[in-house]
């Protein structure tokens, strides 16, 4: 996946209701920011959609949940599920998956 996110040296506010909005029905993401150090995205699932396992050699990987629920699996750790306010970091070299459950679409910052 391409970041295609802006940097900025002014501050930025973002109305992640209106990124909702224009883009719609799942899936979907976008790239909200980036400086070479930190990236941030949006991502936007349906229920039973599931990213493919894969891992990152060099970095850690976080995400905080918006909207409905999902399992991570990280490595040989038991599954964890995830809700509104929870926030899911994944160690550097570990595989992970990320599974929408539930009957609502799913939106999580990473």
């Amino acid at each position: 996946m391409t970041q295609h996110g802006t940097t900025s040296t002014e501050p930025r506010h973002i109305r992640v209701s209106e990124i909702v909005a224009r883009h719609g029905e799942p899936p979907w993401s976008e790239w909200l920011f980036t400086d070479g150090r930190n990236s941030v995205n949006l991502i936007c699932d349906a229920p039973g959609l599931e990213n493919d396992a894969h891992l990152h050699p060099d970095f850690n990987e976080w995400w905080i949940v918006l909207q409905g629920e999902f399992i991570w699996e990280i490595g040989d750790y038991p599954q964890s599920r995830a809700r509104v306010g929870d926030m899911v970091i994944c160690p550097k070299g570990l595989r992970h998956s990320i599974r929408t459950v539930g009957t609502e679409s799913s939106l999580r910052l990473a």
